[in-house]
């Protein structure tokens, strides 16, 4: 069973959250961290930014968690140092212990991040979406921006191709010029 442990100080941990609540209010309510769980230190990665922390760690591994989540330990946890231990779908602390599906831990070798920035537009989605696998988005709870973006991206696709019709420019073409783009 992958399982990873960390201690961080209480302080330190809910100072950072709290600025990236701040920063990114709207992502911060359904968004998810990625923490990679490295020797003496984590790194928090949110969409757009990152930010270090220090641990006692073990077991390296790349952990999901939703934000909301971890700034309720943070803020609950009266003790000075905090240790979770973190399984597929369940965080321990203390006594406490959170079941989710949302929870998740994988291999950090297998890890394949491509941040996105702050203020991620729908090119921005389309063009990470073409290079990380469903289960990446499906982890940063991404999964609806993304086919957001694709539907309004045909819609659009469709409008022009009608308008540039008399040009002998179609759908194909359009689609081709953006893919194109995406991907570059």
């Amino acid at each position: 069973m992958e399982k990873t442990v960390f201690t961080v100080v209480q302080a330190v941990l809910h100072k950072e959250l709290t600025d990236i609540k701040k920063l990114n209010p709207r992502y911060f309510k359904k968004g998810i961290a990625q923490i990679s769980v490295l020797p003496e230190h984590l790194e928090l990665h949110t969409v757009g930014i990152t930010r270090y922390i220090p641990a006692k760690t073990e077991g390296y591994f790349d952990v999901f968690i939703p934000l909301r989540f971890l700034l309720a330990y943070s803020k609950i946890e009266s003790l000075p140092v905090l240790t979770l231990e973190v399984e597929q779908g369940v965080i321990r602390c203390g006594n406490g212990i959170l079941t989710s599906p949302e929870i998740k831990v994988n291999n950090i070798f297998n890890a394949t991040i491509d941040e996105l920035p702050l203020n991620a537009d729908e090119f921005d989605l389309l063009r990470y979406a073409l290079r990380a696998d469903p289960r990446e988005i499906a982890n940063y709870g991404l999964t609806m921006k993304v086919n957001n973006a694709r539907d309004k991206l045909r819609v659009r696709i469709t409008e022009a191709a009608s308008i540039l019709e008399g040009f002998r420019v179609s759908y194909t073409d359009l689609e081709s010029l953006i893919m194109n783009k995406l991907k570059a």
